[in-house]
């Protein structure tokens, strides 16, 4: 993900916004650096796409803008007009998506499409033909899967990789208050196989700014250092060898603003298994 910056704008909850102020955020964000929007075709509490449709019509009002942002976007939840929420990573269904993603968020080449969660019926063979159409004609320019454990991920690496497709992240939630990806090594895979995760909810839906036991730990490391709770989190999650890009959920530019001086900073060895023994209540042996 060459040229990606290390901090990225989630817009989940965009549907809290007008397109003018997304439009301003993007002007923001722009000037600090940020140059990455992370979305998916079903992110919005009303209609799925319409978030996609909303980053579209604020790049739209400033060319520079489209040229200067790359845009990640995601498929293969079915949760509407259906009998049962499912996965779907057909081939068809992978084309029609990216496709549709394409034009609502109106730009000509997605930058990164990610599959968004692990279909237990996928077939490796339809999604490299999904993946070879998207790619030779320029539609996608590069691939990734979301919330994959490292067999899974491993698996379809190895499948693709055989046929010149890589795939390049996975996109997987890591904070003070989810030890999954620690707890099934995911970590350690992504680090041997020298992959960029992207890392989504890193304030953990904002549980890091709770009054709980976690959010005290943190706050005791952030004192002593003369910083901003948030800042703390972004070089917690920045000091682990990962190299990751930062996927920031928030509205607020001066989140973006913490994050970035949190990638400036490298905590202990202490002070990460300090807020990792708050997560995980575990004691070195």
């Amino acid at each position: 993900m060459e040229n990606f910056s290390k901090i990225a704008y989630g817009i989940w909850r965009i549907h809290e916004l007008t397109v003018d102020k997304v439009y301003e955020n993007l002007i923001e964000l722009k000037k600090i650096g940020i140059n990455v929007i992370d979305t998916a075709d079903i992110y919005h509490i009303n209609n799925y796409g319409d978030s996609e449709k909303l980053i579209g019509q604020a790049l739209e009002k400033d060319n520079g803008l489209k040229k200067y942002f790359k845009v990640v976007t995601k498929c293969g939840i079915v949760a509407r007009d259906t009998k049962v929420k499912h996965y779907n990573n057909s081939q068809e269904y992978i084309i029609n998506s990216a496709n549709i993603s394409r034009e609502n968020l109106r730009i000509d080449t997605i930058e990164l499409f990610l599959l968004h969660r692990p279909d237990y019926f996928m077939d490796f063979e339809e999604i490299y033909q999904a993946f070879k159409y998207l790619k030779d004609n320029n539609i996608v320019k590069q691939f990734g899967v979301s919330n994959y454990n490292s067999i899974q991920f491993e698996s379809l690496r190895y499948y693709l990789d055989q046929r010149r497709i890589d795939l390049v992240t996975n996109q997987i939630e890591i904070n003070a208050y989810t030890s999954e990806h620690y707890m099934n090594d995911n970590v350690f895979y992504l680090k041997s196989r020298s992959i960029q995760p992207m890392i989504w909810s890193p304030m953990a839906g904002g549980k890091l700014f709770e009054d709980n036991e976690t959010n005290k730990v943190i706050k005791e490391v952030a004192k002593k250092m003369n910083l901003d709770i948030d800042t703390i989190m972004i070089s917690f999650l920045n000091s682990q060898g990962l190299n990751p890009i930062i996927i920031l959920g928030s509205h607020n530019i001066t989140r973006y603003r913490n994050a970035l001086k949190g990638l400036k900073i490298k905590l202990t060895a202490e002070q990460n298994y300090q807020i990792f023994k708050s997560l995980t209540q575990i004691d070195v042996k």
